[in-house]
């Protein structure tokens, strides 16, 4: 019997958008026509990762899950899950922003040609410092792990955090 994954991935993507080399790292996911805000652009999946094997998961696979609960998170099943489909890098002016905790959507009209990039403070962020290369005007230049608590991303973009992290402010 052929494998479900093979028909439906772990994630759903845009057919108005694809990975493609990107200006801000490496590869991105980029509008190949015009999105209204509020269209879905991914819808996550995979496998759910118990906090206390959140880094186990990172040193095996990487930094590819998505918190979506204080105690939980989800994720592809493999590196190559994770790089196949909708690598999405940060932006210090996001484009998309989290509807609920699996369901990005275009938080402004984006352009064929544009990143689809959210600022990594609407998860949470990551574990450790990262230089952040998004070239923003109001670029950060580092990235850090309790940027979702500053009052001035909160205040622009809070609406769009992931619901858990919604329900601290």
């Amino acid at each position: 019997m052929k494998d479900v994954q093979d028909t439906w991935g772990h994630r759903w993507v845009t057919p108005k958008a694809k990975e493609q080399k990107s200006k801000i790292n490496r590869q991105g996911l980029i509008a190949l026509e015009d999105i209204k805000a509020g269209e879905t652009v991914v819808v996550y999946g995979g496998i759910i990762v118990p906090k206390t094997d959140r880094q186990k998961y990172r040193k095996t696979v990487g930094e590819y899950d998505v918190p979506f609960d204080e105690n939980f998170s989800i994720a592809p099943a493999s590196r190559a899950q994770a790089i196949s489909v909708a690598s999405v890098n940060h932006s210090c002016e996001p484009t998309v922003g989290w509807k609920n905790s699996l369901m990005l959507v275009a938080i402004k009209d984006v352009k064929a040609g544009e990143e689809l990039a959210p600022d990594y403070a609407m998860h949470g962020g990551y574990p450790e410092e990262m230089v952040c290369s998004c070239g923003a005007a109001n670029c950060r230049k580092v990235l850090r792990s309790d940027d979702w608590k500053d009052p001035v991303i909160r205040e622009k973009y809070g609406k769009w955090f992931l619901p858990y992290l919604r329900e601290k402010f």
